[in-house]
């Protein structure tokens, strides 16, 4: 297994892999559960327009590949990400009048997470998933050591910060050391955020 920079060229196999990874998940259903597009277009335009700003600002957007396959993705933001160039706000903004519902449900997601924000810099664990097919080979742990090298890398950071709404998730983070810091009801999903401090960096 490989993982490495996303290119260019990545990102739709990216996005690919993270509609597939996300098919059941409890948040993706509260934001697009009633899209009129449909849940998976809706879902594949939000994760290709995440993938592409981010590559773009050069935020961190891993991928994990085994032989020519890509079979995991992960992408967030470093400790000081840029605003969203004008192009790219735009593009967001027309994804919410696709989707009424869409904004309201993001305010109250951003809500929970503003209520845990910790008043420092660190790293932001957006999205990370793997194909189904190959889940539970070690490829999201790779991804999720990946990311958090990233941060511990960076001297600005103190730790990296991930939303879940995936119960089964919570063991899985807690074994790298992220700790919850709080949670809240998303429209009958409960979201759970969690930090992992650097080791000479803990959170009180």
């Amino acid at each position: 297994m490989r993982i490495a920079a996303a290119t260019l060229d990545d990102l739709a196999d990216a996005t690919d892999c993270l509609v597939a990874a996300f098919s059941d998940d409890p948040v993706a259903e509260v934001l697009f559960g009633d899209s009129p597009l449909g849940r998976t277009p809706a879902n594949t335009r939000f994760f290709a327009l995440l993938l592409e700003v981010r590559h773009a600002l050069n935020m961190p957007v891993l991928v994990a590949r085994l032989g020519d396959t890509l079979v995991g993705a992960a992408m967030g933001d470093d400790a000081a990400p840029p605003e969203w160039p004008a192009e790219y706000q735009q593009r967001l903004q027309d994804f919410h009048a696709i989707h009424p519902n869409f904004a309201a449900r993001f305010a109250t997601y951003d809500r929970i997470v503003a209520e845990a924000c910790l008043d420092m810099p660190y790293y932001h664990l957006g999205v990370i998933g793997v194909r189904p097919g190959f889940q539970g080979k070690g490829i999201g742990k790779a991804l999720i050591q990946a990311f958090l090298d990233l941060s511990d890398r960076d001297l600005r950071s103190h730790g990296t910060e991930l939303e879940t709404a995936t119960p089964s998730n919570l063991g899985l983070y807690g074994r790298f050391g992220f700790q919850t810091r709080s949670s809240g009801a998303l429209d009958g999903a409960t979201l759970w955020t969690m930090f992992c401090p650097k080791a000479a960096d803990p959170v009180a």
